[in-house]
């Protein structure tokens, strides 16, 4: 079977959306 090829755009968002919502969670957990 043949290795997926890279996805860096994917990888790339998965990452910026779980940081996003990382940093949405430690400030709103901070303010509160």
């Amino acid at each position: 079977p043949s290795p997926h090829p890279p996805l860096p755009l994917s990888l790339k968002r998965s990452r910026d959306r779980v940081s996003s919502a990382s940093a949405a969670f430690s400030w709103r957990t901070a303010c509160s």
